[in-house]
């Protein structure tokens, strides 16, 4: 449609324009790297003729409030963000309404055309206006959440250059549906006119489709077409918050058999495992010891059980390789025992480990 828990240092402004096809992803040092680059332009939506660039627009992370950078020449922008980590965009510029992009997982690839379309303040009053959003009079902020995308031509995703870009439209695929999981709010698909139509029942060719007065919380974007398939993607709500999944990502067309980048799916693997274990006498003490490596932030809840005798640690991970040392009590006898290692994410993902480990006597 046309309308920290790690330590990253600040980019600078960027003013290249694209370089690959629109909502691809480059290889760069694969999934280890410790961050890779996102890049793209902020712009106004385009209504009434106003088709600026936001040169001065301020990028920032949900997730990663230290890293940020500033838009350049045509609103280009470049910054560095970690990588095996959920990461929400989201761009300020005066004049304008504060807009997040969709949240995306990274995995070691760079994300090109990460681009915002951004509503001036008094196009904003007047979608809120039309689909019956709240607005809070003491802050001029929405009360809860808007949730927008585009059902995105194919076509648009293969030009090279912003400008390119830019002056494809209208560029939606009509006929669509799209839902989310779970549901909240009121939907409405955009008319041919860039209006929200609460009469349109299927997408116009703008593509636009809007949720307002969504609730706090997480939801998982879906489109369908009898003829094309469709991207999904997560939007992350939270009060006044304007959600703009927007193209060549969002719900962007699929070509023939293509699968949907990862990086736009909800995060449901650890990026964290157990190596080894086992136990070792130190003088007259025995220890656990166990070797771990991590790609993201996790919590490992290790735990040794031999029969009715149990003792359980939690160590805070930061990413890379760790070797937890950990006091074995004196209750437990020369034998064996089981160790398991639960490690979990930021996400709320799990990765479960157990082993038999070898227990040696104590020293006397």
């Amino acid at each position: 449609m046309n309308i920290a828990r790690h330590t990253i240092r600040r980019s600078t402004a960027a003013g290249a324009a694209f370089t690959l096809a629109a909502a691809t992803l480059l290889p760069v040092s694969g999934a280890e790297a410790r961050t890779v680059t996102m890049s793209g332009n902020a712009y106004a939506f385009i209504f009434g003729g106003n088709n600026d660039r936001l040169e001065g627009a301020t990028i920032r992370l949900v997730e990663y409030p230290d890293i940020t950078t500033t838009a350049g020449v045509n609103g280009a922008y470049s910054l560095q963000v970690p990588n095996n980590a959920s990461v929400t965009p989201y761009v300020e510029f005066p004049g304008y309404y504060t807009t997040h992009l969709q949240t995306f997982h990274t995995d070691g690839r760079d994300l090109r055309q990460v681009n915002f379309q951004v509503p001036e303040l008094s196009i904003y009053r007047a979608l809120a206006g039309i689909t019956g959003a709240k607005i809070d009079p003491k802050t001029g902020l929405l009360e809860k959440c808007a949730i927008v995308s585009t059902f995105f031509e194919l076509k648009g995703r293969s030009f090279k250059k912003f400008n390119e870009f830019h002056e494809f439209h209208p560029h939606g695929v009509p006929g669509s549906t799209a839902v989310q999981s779970p549901a909240s709010g009121r939907q409405y698909y955009f008319n041919k006119d860039v209006i929200p139509d609460p009469d349109q029942e299927v997408s116009s060719r703008d593509g636009g489709v809007l949720w307002a007065d969504v609730e706090t919380g997480k939801y998982q974007v879906k489109a369908y077409n009898p003829d094309t398939r469709f991207a999904s993607f997560v939007a992350n709500c939270q009060p006044g918050r304007l959600v703009n999944a927007n193209p060549p990502w969002g719900l962007y067309e699929l070509a023939g058999n293509e699968l949907v980048n990862p990086v736009t799916l909800p995060d449901r693997r650890v990026d964290a495992r157990q190596l080894a274990a086992h136990v070792s006498t130190s003088g007259r003490k025995r220890v656990v010891k166990v070797r771990l490596k991590a790609s993201e932030h996790a919590v490992a809840d290790i735990v040794a059980k031999q029969g009715e005798r149990r003792q359980r640690w939690d160590r805070d991970l930061a990413p890379g390789k760790r070797v937890v040392r950990l006091p074995l009590g004196k209750k437990f006898r020369q034998g064996r025992l089981k160790l398991t290692t639960t490690l979990r994410d930021d996400a709320g993902n799990l990765n479960q480990r157990s082993a038999v480990l070898a227990v040696p006597g104590r020293r006397p």
